[in-house]
C-alpha cells in the first residue's frame, strides 16, 4: 500500500474500534516507507526540485503531512491526551555523504534517528543522553508492564524520560546492516567508532571527537583501540546469536576468540 493509504486505513479502524467502545488497550504499528530510496514522491505535499536531496525532502515533507492527519484523527476521537505515542525512524539515509545515495554501511547519517516518545503525565523535556532503539521495548513494557519479567539487552528508558536521570551508565552501542554482514560498534564513552565488515574483510576505526564526519580511517593508527572494539562486538554478537542479533553473524563462525 501507499502510505496515504495506509495511513486511511489506520483512521478507519480507530473511528471502527471507538464507536464499538474505545480505543483503550490498542496498539497500533504503522511503518511509512516513502522516505525509503529511490523516493518516488506519490502524493508528494509539493516538488522540490530535481535532485536526491530535493526528492528526499518532498518525501519527508509528505511524512509530515501523514503524521499530522494521524494526530489530528486521536485528536478528534478524544484519544490522544491518553495515548502513548511514539515517533522514530528504522534507519536514517544518505545522500553522498561517502559516496552512495542511502547506502548500506552504518554511518552516522544512517544511524542517528529521530527519538520521540509521548507518555501522559510526563512533561517534555529533550535528553541528550545516547540511547538506542534496542531500548524501545524495555521502556514500553516499563511503562504498560511495570511488573514484567523480560530478558532484553536492551533497557528501559523511564528515568531519562521523566528526568529522574540525566544519563544510564556508560556501554557499548552496537548498530548493524540487515542486508550485509557489516556493523559498527561506539564505545562506552561515545567517542571511538568501529566499522566492521566481516563479509568484505573491511574495518575502518573513527574519532567521532574530533572527525564526527568519519573521514578519516585511523584503524592502523589506533590498532590497540580497535581490537577492544572488536572484542565488544564479538562478545555481543555471539551472545545475541539466537536472539537480537543479525542471522548473519553467526553462520560459519564458531564464536569470539576471547
Amino acid at each position: 500500500l501507499r502510505d496515504g493509504d495506509k495511513v486511511r486505513d489506520v483512521i478507519e479502524t480507530w473511528r471502527r474500534l471507538h464507536g464499538a467502545g474505545g480505543l483503550n488497550g490498542t496498539f497500533t504499528y504503522l511503518h511509512l516507507t516513502g522516505s525509503h530510496s529511490p523516493w518516488p514522491n506519490e502524493d508528494a505535499v509539493r516538488d522540490y526540485g530535481p535532485t536526491v536531496g530535493d526528492r528526499y525532502d518532498g518525501e519527508l515533507a509528505k511524512v509530515d503531512r501523514l503524521l499530522g492527519l494521524l494526530l489530528d484523527a486521536l485528536e478528534d476521537l478524544e484519544a490522544y491526551r491518553d495515548c502513548i505515542l511514539v515517533l522514530l525512524a528504522d534507519h536514517g539515509t544518505g545522500l553522498e555523504e561517502h559516496g552512495r545515495v542511502a547506502g548500506f554501511l552504518c554511518y552516522e547519517e544512517q544511524i542517528r534517528i529521530p527519538l520521540l516518545i509521548k507518555v501522559p503525565g510526563i512533561g517534555p523535556r529533550r535528553v541528550a543522553a545516547r540511547v538506542a532503539t534496542i531500548d524501545l521495548v524495555p521502556t514500553l513494557l516499563d511503562l504498560v508492564a511495570p511488573e514484567a519479567d523480560f530478558r532484553f539487552h536492551g533497557r528501559s528508558l523511564l528515568t531519562l524520560l521523566e528526568g529522574e536521570a540525566e544519563s544510564l551508565s556508560a556501554r557499548p552501542t552496537v548498530a548493524f546492516c540487515a542486508f550485509w554482514d557489516s556493523y559498527t560498534i561506539l564505545g562506552p564513552q561515545g567517542r571511538w567508532k568501529l566499522h566492521h565488515h566481516r563479509r568484505r574483510r573491511y574495518e575502518a576505526l573513527y574519532d567521532l571527537l574530533t572527525d564526527p564526519g568519519e573521514r578519516q580511517n585511523l584503524i592502523s593508527e589506533k590498532a590497540e583501540v580497535a581490537e577492544g572494539l572488536r572484542r565488544l562486538l564479538d562478545r555481543f554478537l555471539w551472545e545475541g546469536r539466537l536472539d537480537y542479533a543479525n542471522p548473519f553473524h553467526y553462520r560459519a563462525w564458531d564464536g569470539p576468540k576471547n
